[in-house]
């Protein structure tokens, strides 16, 4: 008895010591995850936000071997979606694919219950240019028709809610340009570029991603060079008044989420943007891969959330 005593008592302080080093946690995050983890969309089918995040799931699945489950939960320009994400269990159990929209450009137009702060960054994987876009059997064949019509004409441009990057753009187009735009809000990007397919709307101005999947017709990059998937779209820079915004998605665990789950993430993130076929079909999609580990992104998303909070002051308030 007193050996088995003892042999406890070494023990425990053993355990002590592994906690106090913090390799017990370690230990413990390195059987995440040992069930599927969830991973929230705040938009719904057919946008660019699904559909990059699937496309981004399954690479996420295929190199590490892990389930991750895409769960669809729109609504309000996507702020119903990251709320729920934000507010999630923060054990690495239920994340959140945010866009540019949600995580940095909602929260300045509403109240909602996520700020900056509410999210621990784990990496952004897609960056690009969002590009003037109207329809295959449109009358408009360039920027230069759309501009001589607009400046006299009111025209329709469809695009997710007020607050999302494509409200904000269409309304830095029309200000910078001097054009007459009436902007008919849905759901998602998907729903917008359906309706200039199909003649409703006069134009969108979205990723260009969205733009492909549907067929639809460029007009202008808001970028300041041309890109290699579009070699024969002018930028709005070559057309003389440069504008440059871009559509980016990331991906998100809750504030408190453990940094050791979040590192392995990132790193699970970096080697899933990096393999062939993620890249080939987000090419296809015409998405541009771009990895950033959680560090960078951290400082990346809070310089978005303080640019766009100031973009949206100097385009919102003119466009109502």
């Amino acid at each position: 008895m007193k050996y088995k005593k003892g042999a406890n008592f070494f023990l425990s302080m053993a355990c002590l010591g592994v906690m106090g080093l913090g390799v017990l946690p370690s230990a413990m995050a390195a059987d995440y995850p040992s069930r599927p983890v969830e991973v929230i969309i705040p938009f719904g089918p057919g946008s660019g936000t699904n559909t990059s995040a699937r496309i981004f799931l399954n690479a996420m699945q295929r190199v590490s071997g892990k389930e991750f489950v895409p769960i669809n939960v729109q609504g309000a320009g996507g702020t119903v979606g990251a709320a729920r994400g934000a507010d999630a269990e923060p054990d690495g159990y239920q994340l959140t694919y945010n866009s540019i929209g949600s995580a940095t450009f909602q929260p300045h137009m509403r109240k909602v219950p996520y700020g900056r702060d509410s999210w621990k960054p784990i990496c952004l994987v897609t960056h690009g240019p969002m590009a003037v876009m109207t329809g295959p059997d449109s009358k408009f064949k360039t920027f230069e028709d759309l501009v001589e019509h607009a400046s006299k004409n009111e025209v329709v441009v469809s695009g997710p809610p007020p607050g999302s990057l494509p409200h904000v753009a269409q309304a830095a187009v029309a200000l910078e340009y001097g054009l007459k735009f009436r902007f008919l809000p849905t759901e998602g990007g998907g729903p917008a570029a359906k309706l200039v397919a199909g003649g409703q709307a006069d134009l969108t101005v979205d990723n260009i991603g969205n733009g492909t999947i549907h067929g639809l017709r460029f007009l202008a990059l808001l970028d300041d060079k041309r890109t290699n998937e579009l070699p024969d779209v002018r930028t709005s820079a070559e057309i003389g008044r440069p504008l440059s915004l871009a559509v980016w998605y990331g991906f998100y665990a809750p504030a408190d989420a453990p940094d050791d789950v979040v590192s392995w993430l990132s790193e699970t993130c970096k080697e899933a943007t990096s393999e062939k076929t993620f890249l080939e079909q987000m090419k296809k999609s015409r998405y541009y891969v771009r990895y950033m580990g959680a560090e960078d992104f951290k400082a990346f998303h809070d310089n978005e959330w303080t640019k766009n909070g100031e973009l949206l002051k100097a385009t919102i308030a003119k466009d109502k």
